[in-house]
């Protein structure tokens, strides 16, 4: 009886360390992987940022007046680098009499504090109060210059015109678009020439 006993807790004694090899080696943490690369197109917003904000809203002034007003569900400020990073971006640009010139809505964003670049990415679409849309993939808008580019197909729709290019340098204070290549126009309407 002895000799059942023994075997039988020697049994029993196996059972439990196999079982414990097998319970320690899939809860033991793997080598520790590098984790992937962040590409521009993935979501920005960082744990490391300084600063993290929801529901943000914020309108840059100069001399007084209104240029430009963002809101975003969420934005990430990082002071080293004077860089802010934003998701689900909502802009409003205004004239000189502050009037609602030009409404912008684009997947992600990002604005350097100390140069006044913006750069928004993701169906980037511009609208302006009197109906006329751009759309295009990526555009940059120098706040200080007040003239938004791109290097990107663009699309722009105004009543019964319809004009797409590549490339694209907006200035602002001259309201002057400048399709850079492959341009194309579709034009429709009233189209007599010398009324």
């Amino acid at each position: 009886m002895k000799g059942f006993l023994r075997h039988g807790l020697l049994g029993v004694f196996l059972v439990l360390a196999i079982g414990l090899v097998v319970v320690v080696s899939r809860h033991t943490p793997e080598e520790p992987s590098a984790p992937p690369p962040v590409t521009e197109e993935e979501p920005i917003i960082q744990a490391e940022a300084d600063l993290v904000l929801q529901e943000v809203d914020y309108t840059e002034t100069r001399e007084g007046r209104r240029q430009w007003n963002l809101k975003a569900d969420s934005a990430a400020y990082d002071q080293e680098t004077g860089e802010t990073l934003a998701q689900n971006v909502r802009m409003i640009f205004f004239d000189k009499a502050e009037q609602d010139q030009f409404f912008l809505t684009a997947n992600e964003g990002r604005m350097e504090e100390k140069t006044g670049q913006i750069e928004v990415w993701g169906q980037v679409v511009i609208q302006s109060r009197s109906g006329e849309e751009l759309r295009t993939e990526r555009l940059a808008y120098d706040s200080r210059q007040e003239v938004a580019s791109t290097d990107q197909p663009v699309d722009i729709r105004m009543s019964g015109k319809r004009v797409k290019g590549v490339g694209m340098i907006y200035d602002l204070n001259q309201d002057r678009i400048q399709l850079n290549k492959q341009v194309r126009a579709l034009l429709t309407g009233d189209l007599r020439l010398g009324k």
